[in-house]
């Protein structure tokens, strides 16, 4: 009775609990709310399972000095963030977020591509057959000026829920097509993946900026592979499939990314344009009883549908040796090499290229 729940516009809502003294309290009516839309519904011949993603915040007492209004405001803004963050990681992880550093993030973000404070390092991924490193993915950072250097994982629901995520991933595969057909000068052949958000999609101009970026570098579509986590694309579905085949069609490379973290349906992997399986890190680190199995299986079914796989977040030999020997065809994490800056990355690639020439 003491609770208020309102429609905000679209499918968001906002539910304002108004005598609550932490988490712990709020955790029971989240998981009601869970288990009510969990449930599927029927609508006309087919069963629509529907997605819930929740964010939390957290306010004591407003200071005299800011208006009921303004608090209000500020409230709301700080629980949309925390729900985009825990859309970003798949929706496992749900926690109250510190208002003051969200609402600096989201001050900060804006002009930062301008500011020059947006960088790209680049994490390589091994041929687990010949040994060499045949692509990068290209992984952006922002730099602040005082918080020193942000995550994606941090910052990327804001710039997509304020519109800074246009100019973050143009700035992203322009430079990375650049830097990777510099490369390429002493590592023919090495291939370029970038992530893309599901924001990006929802634009139009998209596959246009994508290919624009491959001819100022002079970088072969072919060398390029855009990730896309499945679970994420954007509400208009239909427009955001059609942008992904006219890129395929075009000569890149699109590969579904984080496999594993989220039910993917079958039909749901055919209606996208693959060339590429990239498999969650939760499934290369299993115990080794479960993970053996698993693994061969991934590796089966993508090799049913003529993918390429790649095991992302290795980090242990022994995780290696696994996912080499269910027969993944590459690998990418810190037990092959961390993200590392484009001048790091090109004086570790000419070594690499030395050593095999001698």
């Amino acid at each position: 009775p003491g609770d208020t729940v309102s429609r905000v516009g679209g499918d968001e809502f906002v539910i304002v609990l108004e005598h609550v003294s932490g988490e712990d309290e709020v955790q029971p009516i989240i998981r009601r709310l869970e288990e009510a839309l969990a449930v599927p519904l029927r609508i006309g011949n087919r069963t629509v399972s529907v997605r819930l993603s929740m964010g939390l915040a957290f306010s004591s007492d407003p200071s005299p000095e800011v208006s009921p209004s303004a608090a209000g405001r500020a409230l709301i803004q700080a629980a949309d963030l925390a729900m985009y963050q825990r859309k970003s990681r798949g929706g496992r992880a749900l926690a109250g977020v510190s208002l003051g550093r969200l609402q600096t993030l989201a001050a900060d973000l804006r002009g930062a591509v301008g500011r020059g404070e947006i960088a790209v390092q680049y994490q390589p991924q091994v041929d687990l057959a010949h040994g060499g490193w045949v692509a990068v993915e290209a992984l952006v950072r922002w730099i602040h000026p005082v918080l020193g250097t942000v995550y994606p994982d941090e910052f990327i629901p804001i710039a997509e829920m304020n519109g800074e995520i246009g100019a973050i991933g143009h700035f992203v595969v322009r430079q990375a097509c650049r830097d990777v057909a510099r490369l390429r000068t002493g590592a023919p052949g090495l291939r370029l993946s970038v992530n893309v958000s599901s924001e990006e999609l929802d634009f139009p101009g998209f596959v246009a900026n994508v290919m624009a970026a491959l001819a100022d570098a002079s970088l072969p579509a072919g060398a390029l592979t855009l990730e896309v986590a499945e679970s994420r694309l954007p509400a208009d579905r239909a427009a955001a499939l059609g942008r992904l085949a006219e890129a395929a069609a075009n000569g890149i490379g699109v590969a579904i990314d984080d496999f594993g973290a989220d039910p993917t349906s079958l039909s749901q992997l055919r209606e996208l344009p693959l060339t590429e399986l990239k498999v969650h890190r939760s499934a290369v680190q299993l115990p080794a009883a479960e993970r053996l199995d698993l693994l061969a299986g991934i590796v089966g079914f993508a090799r049913g549908f003529g993918l390429r796989t790649v095991a992302v977040g290795v980090g242990s030999d022994d995780e290696l040796a696994r996912a080499r020997a269910v027969g993944f065809d590459r690998a990418q994490g810190f037990a092959l090499a961390a993200p590392m800056p484009l001048d790091e990355l090109a004086r570790r690639l000419t070594a690499r290229v030395q050593v095999a020439a001698d």
